[in-house]
């Protein structure tokens, strides 16, 4: 499943870092929810984010825990007041 927005080869593009195995299961999550496209295609995008600021900080899928996420929502905060 993919958004009809979305061509495979689009999604392609958000499989990146540590992430990338979780993008097929997000996708059937979301088709067995009906979540509309637009809101698969935001998701799609703060995944991609988080997976390459996990990538980037040389952070594992082992070591993922809480206040590591809550690192991520402050400096994506940051991100959005810089805009």
């Amino acid at each position: 499943m993919h958004p009809p927005c979305i061509d495979q080869t689009g999604i392609q593009r958000f499989r990146v870092g540590p992430l990338a195995s979780c993008v097929d299961a997000y996708l059937a999550r979301a088709e067995q929810e009906s979540f509309s496209a637009f809101t698969v295609v935001e998701h799609l995008r703060v995944i991609r984010r988080f997976s390459i600021w996990l990538h980037d900080a040389h952070i594992e899928m082992k070591d993922l825990d809480e206040g590591i996420v809550q690192s991520f929502v402050a400096r994506r905060k940051e991100w959005s007041l810089q805009a």
